[in-house]
């Protein structure tokens, strides 16, 4: 559980979305990903809750990032 300090997001390919978003609990900090359908990400209306300055819970694994080496 944290604040929302950034969004980010891109496209992958043409029907996927990756949303990026560092979380802060004011000791430490995580970034954490997102991959979604586009169509999904527009029905949840998924950017209204992640957003900066949010406070959120967050459930999921966490793992080393090959690609951003995190």
């Amino acid at each position: 559980a944290g604040q929302v300090l950034n969004v980010e997001s891109r496209e992958i390919g043409s029907e996927k979305l990756l949303i990026m978003f560092p979380v802060t609990d004011f000791t430490d900090s995580i970034t954490c990903k997102i991959f979604i359908r586009k169509d999904l990400a527009e029905e949840t209306e998924i950017f209204e809750f992640i957003k900066k300055k949010n406070f959120l819970k967050i459930k999921g694994t966490a793992q080393f990032d090959s690609f951003s080496k995190q």
